[in-house]
């Protein structure tokens, strides 16, 4: 099986990944909060130093991210998912305030021919803890 790569292991997406790798799925995992990510080492996920670098490692992306500024920064930005993009296909799973963000975040993908998807959450982490 094929590793996914997985953005923001915060409140949400620290559940949602440990509950990936539970079913046996090899992870390489970024947060822009470095003090989250030793656990995961431990618990076997590979760790990319930026999100250009969990593009160049994987087909397969899921972003779970608190708000539109730091959805920009990780398709974006000048180490962002979409600056060493060969072909993968985006799950973008988040939370964020701006569903226009969505629009361009979309617009950047179809650009340089990826697929993406947008799946927004709700519930929060009792909501999550509860269904995971």
């Amino acid at each position: 099986m094929a590793a996914i790569g997985f953005i923001g292991l915060g409140n949400m997406g620290a559940h949602m990944a440990r509950n990936l790798m539970k079913n046996g799925r090899k992870l390489i995992v970024y947060d822009v909060n470095e003090t989250v990510l030793p656990p995961f080492k431990a618990e076997g996920a590979d760790i990319a130093k930026c999100p250009a670098n969990v593009a160049a490692a994987v087909k397969d992306i899921i972003t779970m991210l608190p708000s539109s500024p730091h959805v920009r920064k990780a398709y974006g930005g000048h180490d962002g998912l979409l600056k060493l993009v060969l072909c993968f296909y985006l799950k973008k799973e988040q939370i964020h305030e701006k569903f226009y963000v969505s629009i361009e975040v979309a617009e950047w993908c179809k650009s340089k021919q990826c697929t993406y998807v947008d799946a927004p959450v709700s519930g929060g982490v009792t909501g999550l803890v509860f269904y995971l």
